[in-house]
C-alpha cells in the first residue's frame, strides 16, 4: 500500500491498517488520529509532522522512521520498535510506551510527560532535554542514555537502569528512584531535591555539584561515588543519619 491509497481509504472512513506493508512510506504533516498500525511495517517511513494522537501502534515497526515533530500524544498502545527512530521535538505526552523499543532513538526536546514507558528499551537513546515529568518508567533500560537537561520531576524510575547514563544539570526533583541502578552515571549538576534513591546502586557515580537537600539515599551502595560541592543538606544517608553540613564540617578538621 502507498500513501496515496492509505490516505485515501482514511478519508473515508477507514481506520485499521492492522499489518500493512508501508515500508519508507510517506506520510509527511499527514492528518491520521486514531489509526490502527498495529504490526504494520513502517520502517524508514517519513512521518515527520504527522498527526498520530490517539494512534494503536502496538508492535508496529517504525525502525530508523522520521518522526520529527510528530504528535504521538495518548497513543493508546505503543509498544512499537523505534529503534533509531527520529523523535526530536515529538508530542508523546501521556501516551501509553509499555515495552516499546527505542533503542539509539533521538528524542531530543521531546515532550514524554505523563507517558507510561514501563520497561521500555532505551538503551542510547538520545533525551536530551526531554520532558519526562510525572512519567512512568519502572524497570525500564536507560543504558548509556543522554538525559543531559532533561526534565525528571515526579518521574517514577522505580528499580530502571540508568546505568554510564548521562543525566548533567537534569531536573529530578521529588523522582522515585528507589533500586535504580546508576553505576558510573554523570548526575554533575543535577537537581535531586527530595528524590527517592532508597537501595539505589550509585557505585562510581558522579554527583559533584548536585542538589541532593532532603534526598533519601537510606541503604544506597555510594562507593566510589563523588560528591565534590555537593549539596546534601537534610538528606538521610546510607547509614540512616541525617547529613548536617555543620557536624561535616567538623569531622573534616
Amino acid at each position: 500500500m502507498d500513501a496515496k491509497e492509505l490516505l485515501e481509504k482514511y478519508a473515508n472512513g477507514q481506520r485499521n491498517f492492522k499489518g500493512q506493508n508501508l515500508i519508507a512510506v510517506d506520510l509527511k504533516a499527514a492528518e491520521l488520529p486514531f489509526i490502527i498500525l498495529e504490526r504494520a511495517n513502517l520502517r524508514g517511513a517519513n512521518l515527520s509532522g504527522a498527526n498520530l494522537i490517539g494512534a494503536d501502534l502496538h508492535r508496529t515497526n517504525l525502525e530508523k522512521a522520521s518522526l520529527i515533530g510528530a504528535n504521538l500524544s495518548y497513543l493508546q498502545y505503543g509498544a512499537a520498535n523505534f529503534s533509531e527512530a527520529d523523535l526530536s521535538g515529538a508530542d508523546l505526552r501521556e501516551a501509553n510506551l509499555n515495552d516499546a523499543n527505542f533503542t539509539d532513538a533521538n528524542l531530543n526536546n521531546a515532550n514524554l510527560s505523563n507517558a507510561t514507558l514501563n520497561e521500555a528499551e532505551l538503551h542510547r537513546a538520545n533525551l536530551t532535554s526531554a520532558n519526562l515529568s510525572q512519567a512512568e518508567l519502572q524497570k525500564a533500560t536507560l543504558l548509556q542514555a543522554n538525559l543531559q537537561e532533561a526534565k525528571l520531576v515526579l518521574t517514577n524510575l522505580f528499580q530502571a537502569n540508568l546505568s554510564e547514563s548521562n543525566l548533567t544539570d537534569a531536573a529530578l526533583q521529588r523522582a522515585n528512584l528507589k533500586l535504580t541502578n546508576l553505576r558510573k552515571s554523570c548526575l554533575q549538576g543535577a537537581r535531586l531535591e527530595g528524590a527517592d534513591l532508597e537501595e539505589a546502586i550509585l557505585i562510581g557515580a558522579n554527583l559533584n555539584q548536585a542538589k541532593m537537600m532532603g534526598v533519601n539515599l537510606m541503604s544506597a551502595n555510594i562507593y566510589g561515588a563523588s560528591f565534590e560541592e555537593t549539596d546534601l543538606t537534610g538528606a538521610i544517608m546510607p547509614d540512616g543519619k541525617i547529613y548536617q553540613l555543620e557536624t561535616s564540617n567538623q569531622q573534616s578538621k
